[in-house]
């Protein structure tokens, strides 16, 4: 009897799943329920998205923003005796998008009663009669679906651009045999008709769709074998959507994360039944996977029998999508029926669009190249637009001039500093298509050092880190000497920070160096770099702050800050003997690749190093290379 009575509950849920209990809902429309494990995950909601298989029972207008074809698959079981299997798929064409869907649900095995002979009519009892065949149930439906942007209609408003309209002709079949059921069967028809509306607000989306649309007098009604008809009752549902984070359209842009709240409500214009809210979010760290919650409320009956209201549900579920496939689970609590949560799955392909490929496929750039360091105040944008889904297209913001083949050549100012241009493409609907951005450093330069010089850009990428300076008079230089102080300055600025000033070494007491008092600008710093050991000084406790430094001298004060280690010496440079002071040092800044620039030349040295070769050994250091990869070098930060 157990058995028998689950049976029976869920041929009952198979009517209240559709809508609610009682005659008002006795043409059941099973597309309503379990359109995909994506849209159950988030509490039944989804008007307002779009792109997906499942906008074929939910809501057409959807099918206008696909970018491929795509094909679904769900199956699964309620109360462990519900089956239900659907399967969808769509292919976009010049045209718009035409989709075809199929959603069966079914259960078998209810066995035929009969009153008890020995009970009264007055109360009677009933039993199981194994003579009659058992009860067997299944509602199918078909839909062929349309979707596409108002714009390919007509351009005169502007709105509809932002328009997109839909519609699913749905057909019936459904059958209840067994027993003493006969002519059970039945066919019928009706129609989804779809808005969706993106709105001014480039996060917010908003969408409506009336279920079953067609009035009974053109065809919108169930016709059984015996002559009876039942008509669908009408709902209208009303959604939207808010992306909350996003690459694209949304309130935020945090890295690769994605955050979508989608809200639906639902309402039946033609019955006294109450609304249901359907509620939920979407959240994908990562394009590989996503998290889904949500609330779903069902209209059931009160518990009274005098009325209906609305049981809520929550539910959840996660998706994974890998090469152009996507797995979906999703859990629904159904509080209103005890023990029967249900766990969804469904899969669905979609051949993936290579970003890159695509952008390649829609314009061709010819300049400027990404991560590009320049000294010019401009920069050219060229290139050619061959994708005619591009309907408006903006570099930085402004549309280029275009030539009638797409041609365009767009000069941008360049700020000195991290820039990035944007080239953005949308279609008709302002629906962006393509995004593809060029990330250009321009450098800071010195009316001493033309941008032609051996140094040049170091000389600027190091003023700009604040790692060197220039004089007060704007010029840096380049050929002049420094001194043992300015070198000590220098390291121990570019290792404390561009804002080091005397104080802020001050617990650094001043070194015991005869030639350097306490009243030398630069008294700090030396005592910094000679308890650091990046200084050493000359016999006799001095250090000649004021001394032009010599090349092996300077060579030796960067190594020793930027800890080069020593190597063993073999000769890298034949006028420096293999007993000299700073042998080792050279041999191990060679080894680093900090002496590039005396490749195949002599050493000298005891010549007086320059700036700009200060500059080009600093450049070369690990220490230093780090700090411009943290921030003018670091792309990602454009």
């Amino acid at each position: 009897m157990y058995t028998a009575r689950v049976k029976l509950t869920a041929i009952g849920l198979v009517l209240l799943l559709a809508g609610a209990a009682g005659a008002q809902f006795s043409a059941p429309d099973p597309s309503t329920n379990t359109p995909s494990g994506r849209v159950l995950g988030i509490g039944r909601a989804g008007a307002a998205l779009s792109g997906d298989t499942f906008d074929i029972f939910l809501n057409p207008a959807g099918l206008a923003q696909a970018d491929n074809w795509a094909v679904s698959s769900m199956s699964g079981k309620l109360l462990d005796e519900y089956s239900y299997l659907s399967f969808a798929g769509y292919y976009p064409t010049n045209v718009g998008t035409f989709g075809f869907g199929f959603m069966g649900s079914s259960i078998g095995g209810a066995f035929a009663t009969m009153r008890d002979p020995e009970s009264s009519l007055e109360d009677p009892i009933y039993i199981i009669d194994y003579s009659k065949p058992q009860i067997n149930y299944f509602s199918n439906v078909m839909a062929l679906s349309y979707g596409s942007n108002l714009s390919r209609f007509f351009n005169r408003f502007g709105w509809e651009k932002q328009l997109s309209v839909g519609a699913s002709l749905k057909m019936f079949s459904s059958a209840l045999s067994g027993g003493d059921i006969t002519q059970g069967g039945a066919t019928g028809t009706e129609l989804n008709l779809g808005l969706l509306y993106d709105t001014n607000l480039p996060y917010l989306t908003v969408g409506a769709v009336l279920q079953n649309a067609l009035p009974s007098s053109l065809g919108g009604r169930l016709r059984y074998d015996t002559g009876h008809e039942e008509s669908y009752p009408a709902a209208l549902r009303l959604g939207g959507v808010v992306r909350v984070i996003g690459k694209n359209n949304s309130l935020r842009t945090i890295g690769s994360h994605d955050l979508k709240v989608v809200l639906d409500y639902n309402t039946y214009p033609t019955l006294s039944l109450p609304g249901t809210i359907h509620l939920g979010a979407e959240y994908s760290p990562l394009p590989l996977i996503s998290l889904r919650a949500g609330l779903d409320q069902d209209v059931v009956g009160n518990g009274t029998g005098t009325g209906m209201s609305q049981a809520s549900s929550l539910t959840g579920g996660v998706g994974f999508n890998m090469g152009g496939f996507r797995f979906d689970y999703a859990y629904n609590q159904y509080s209103w029926a005890t023990n029967s949560s249900t766990n969804y799955i469904s899969l669905t392909y979609s051949p993936p669009l290579k970003a890159e490929q695509k952008a390649a496929d829609q314009v061709v750039f010819t300049s400027p190249v990404d991560k590009t360091i320049t000294f010019d105040a401009t920069a050219r944008v060229k290139g050619v637009v061959v994708d005619p889904a591009i309907f408006l297209f903006t570099i930085g913001g402004k549309g280029p001039k275009m030539d009638l083949s797409g041609n365009f050549d767009q000069t941008v100012d360049l700020t000195i500093g991290k820039n990035r241009v944007a080239a953005v493409g949308k279609d008709r609907a302002g629906k962006q298509n393509f995004d593809r951005s060029f990330r250009l450093l321009r450098l800071t330069t010195f009316p001493d050092v033309p941008t032609t010089y051996w140094v040049a850009q170091p000389v600027s990428l190091l003023a700009m880190t604040n790692v060197i300076t220039g004089y007060p008079d704007g010029t840096f230089r380049p050929e002049g000497n420094i001194t043992r102080a300015e070198m000590c300055s220098l390291l121990m600025k570019t290792k404390t920070g561009p804002t080091t000033s005397e104080t802020s070494v001050a617990s650094q007491p001043p070194a015991r160096f005869k030639d350097v008092p306490s009243t030398h600008w630069a008294s700090r710093f030396i005592a910094e770099a000679a308890s650091t050991g990046v200084v050493k000084g000359y016999p006799g406790n001095v250090f000649k702050p004021a001394g032009k430094i010599t090349r092996a001298e300077g060579l030796a004060m960067i190594t020793r800050f930027a800890g080069v280690s020593e190597e063993v010496y073999q000769y890298e440079f034949p006028d420096v003997s293999y007993n000299h002071w700073a042998s080792k040092l050279i041999a191990g800044a060679n080894k680093a690749g900090l002496l590039e620039f005396l490749a195949g030349r002599n050493f000298e040295a005891d010549q007086a190093l320059t700036r700009a070769e200060t500059v080009e050994l600093l450049q070369r250091t690990l220490y230093v290379q780090s700090l411009l990869k943290k921030d003018l070098l670091n792309w990602d930060t454009y």
